[in-house]
């Protein structure tokens, strides 16, 4: 049976709610310590539901009560972000740059968009 992330509160996408998918060890150039790779859906203004998802830093994200966190997976090996042979590092950008593009609201559709 497959099951369902716990939830946490997330600052870095203003305390709303998302799901944690695993803990993982943070490069020593990022700071070291812990990180914590989310997901959370958003719906745009068309109706249109987008999946979302980065590694954030563990302090930024907060328990839910009632939530069960044990089976959360850990890994424990950091990224090394200047190994173009590590496939975690290459992830790295692409996250940064998707919390980013985030951050600056839900991504922007035209009707010349719409296949419809």
């Amino acid at each position: 049976m497959r099951k369902v992330p716990p939830l946490v509160v997330a600052e870095t996408i203003g305390g709303r709610e998302a799901y944690l998918l695993e803990w993982q060890r943070l490069p020593a150039m990022d700071g070291g310590g812990w990180g914590a790779r989310i997901c959370w859906v958003e719906q745009d203004e068309y109706g249109a539901w987008f999946a979302r998802g980065g590694v954030v830093a563990a302090g930024t994200i907060r328990q839910i009560a009632g939530q069960d966190y044990s089976e959360v997976p850990r890994d424990p090996r950091p990224t090394d972000p200047t190994d173009p042979r590590d496939p975690k590092a290459r992830g790295q950008d692409r996250d940064r740059e998707y919390l980013r593009r985030m951050l600056d609201g839900p991504p922007e559709r035209t009707r010349d968009d719409d296949p419809f």
